[in-house]
């Protein structure tokens, strides 16, 4: 009797686990976000007692951006990660988070979005059926290329890979770029093929890339801060426990938390031989320019009241768009 007891007691148990995935397009084996994870999940597991179990697939397993974000909205995924630029197609406002130029430093991204726009972004994200789970930034987004770049007049001409988002285009453009989106898994060949002279990411996905491999020179304009968007369906989160929800919060505190303490950046130049160009401050206060065109259209797409208040929210940090 109390064994046939402890079989039903087993099975009640497993039936209230809680099965989570975390799905990403980016590469996360030897990087800041990929051990923050690791080492999270096993304590997510413990501070659940065992009632939570996350699995994490990365590196394109279950689709690419273009696939896993509808996915997550659909609820056929549990929990997806990409940058914000990527979520534009379901969440117009995420673009505002990627306008080029617009941030100094990540540390300036982090402090908006430990901030009231957090909430604000939010809402929008709910309107889409999705609940923003954590965001941070913790990289930028660098150009690379085949040929020096020392001013934006050596830009002209040139064509770029680019994300799959009209304001990163509408930038590019505005130097007179031909700019255009590729799958990233596939990048590589593009890039060995000639189809594209120069492409731009973060320095972890250009080594995951193997990128050094097919351009010759990174150019640090460091343009675009490279965030980690966790997103999950608002109907799944709502149907969570409040236990659940608090957990989930705990857990992405902490890989916040770890992922910032890690500011050191990988040399691409004496192991993987790219000549790395410092530009000048005439380059970017030049390149800082392209973000007006940017601008303009998220006005066009999203309204200028969205766009005004999170112009106005980075005059804290003295800025004047």
């Amino acid at each position: 009797m109390d064994v046939e007891t402890g079989e039903t007691q087993t099975e009640i148990a497993r039936e209230e686990v809680l099965p989570l995935s975390i799905s990403t397009a980016a590469f996360w084996e030897g990087t800041a976000v990929g051990e923050a994870l690791e080492k999270n999940c096993e304590k997510l597991e413990e501070w659940s007692e065992g009632t939570i179990d996350i699995c994490i697939y990365d590196g394109g397993v279950m689709g690419s951006d273009s696939e896993l974000i509808p996915g997550v909205q659909q609820g056929t995924l549990s929990i997806v990660n990409s940058v914000s630029a990527a979520q534009v197609s379901v969440v117009p406002e995420a673009a505002l988070l990627s306008i080029p130029c617009i941030f100094d430093s990540y540390e300036e991204y982090n402090q908006l979005l430990q901030g009231e726009f957090f909430d604000t972004l939010q809402t929008y994200y709910n309107k889409a059926g999705l609940q923003l789970l954590c965001c941070f930034g913790n990289e930028y987004r660098n150009l690379t290329t085949n040929r020096p770049v020392y001013d934006v007049e050596d830009l002209k001409g040139m064509k770029i890979r680019t994300l799959d988002n009209p304001f990163q285009i509408a930038f590019w453009k505005s130097f007179g770029m031909e700019a255009s989106y590729y799958r990233y898994n596939d990048l590589y060949a593009a890039l060995q093929q000639g189809m594209y002279d120069a492409q731009e990411n973060a320095v972890s996905a250009i080594l995951g890339g193997r990128f050094y491999e097919t351009q010759k020179y990174m150019i640090r304009t460091q343009h675009v801060v490279i965030d980690n968007v966790f997103i999950m369906s608002k109907k799944q989160y709502d149907a969570l426990s409040e236990d659940h929800k608090e957990l989930l919060k705990r857990f992405f505190d902490a890989v916040t938390e770890d992922v910032l303490q890690v500011t050191e950046e990988k040399d691409l130049t004496d192991r993987y031989g790219m000549e790395i160009i410092e530009p000048d401050q005439t380059f970017i206060a030049k390149l800082k320019q392209g973000c007006e065109p940017a601008i303009a259209l998220l006005r066009e797409h999203i309204g200028s009241e969205i766009v005004d208040q999170f112009l106005e929210a980075l005059r804290f940090f003295g800025k004047t768009p």
